[in-house]
């Protein structure tokens, strides 16, 4: 955000602020949604294991991964897979 910021020649809160007005959510929740609308598409080619699907997205682990996308889309990745 500090990059992003100074890019913008603004403050971090300006900023945020002004994210969450345009997006609706703020910077850290949107990029989540990203990274679990992009594992969604990854789960659906079958190519990749779940564990190597949140590593790719940067989840700290699988378990990580499957409690965000869990949360986010109301099921399990497993789950989501199964489909």
């Amino acid at each position: 955000m500090e990059d992003l910021a100074a890019v913008a020649n603004a403050s971090i809160s300006h900023l945020v602020r002004q994210w969450k007005q345009q997006t609706g959510l703020p910077p850290h929740q949107y990029l989540l949604r990203l990274r679990v609308e992009r594992a969604k598409m990854l789960i659906h080619c079958g190519s990749m294991s779940l564990k190597e699907i949140a590593h790719r997205l940067g989840f700290a682990d699988q378990a990580h991964f499957t409690k965000k996308f869990k949360r986010m889309t109301g099921e399990t990745p497993m789950q989501y897979s199964k489909r």
